[in-house]
């Protein structure tokens, strides 16, 4: 080697990134969320969730509100939690393999146990529109009904 030092020694460009991780992307591109690598805010966010759907105490049963400067991952974070609620056991199964020596045998137990209680994922994306009180309230009031309706064992019909 005659000293050159190039980028593409040293660095890999990730041709699935996505700069901004949507609601379209997750429909789109179905496996995407698997690579997202937990970091410690995420666990935390996931220890948060974890005992607001345990229930075991009244302080934990407060709403959780993500928030945080644009770009830093917020969605993307959202999505695998909703992900790791709702998706077919061996698909979480494989994920949380895979992150486990970051994640704990304990922490994955517990989300594992929640799983089994079939909770109902109510999501919504890009709520920077809401300017008042009354515009949360319909948000918060559509998204339940369209998470209810994608949902049969709740007998809504969504057509």
């Amino acid at each position: 080697m005659n000293g050159e030092f190039k980028y593409i020694d040293y660095l890999d460009i990730d041709k699935d990134f996505q700069a901004v991780f949507n609601e379209e992307v997750d429909r789109t591109q179905r496996n995407l969320w698997k690579t997202f690598i937990p970091h410690e805010n995420f666990i935390e966010l996931l220890d948060t969730v974890i005992k607001a759907l345990e229930r075991e105490k009244r302080e934990n049963l407060k709403p959780i509100w993500l928030y945080g400067a644009y770009g830093t991952g917020k969605s993307h974070a959202v999505f695998v939690l909703k992900h790791l609620l709702e998706d077919p056991d061996d698909e979480v199964e494989e994920y949380l393999k895979k992150f486990s020596d970051i994640l704990g045998d304990t922490r994955i137990r517990k989300l594992m146990a929640l799983r089994k209680q079939r909770v109902l994922v109510i999501f919504r994306s890009s709520a920077g529109h809401i300017d008042s009180s009354v515009k949360l309230l319909l948000e918060v009031q559509q998204s339940i009904y369209n998470a209810c309706s994608k949902e049969t064992r709740f007998g809504i019909s969504g057509h």
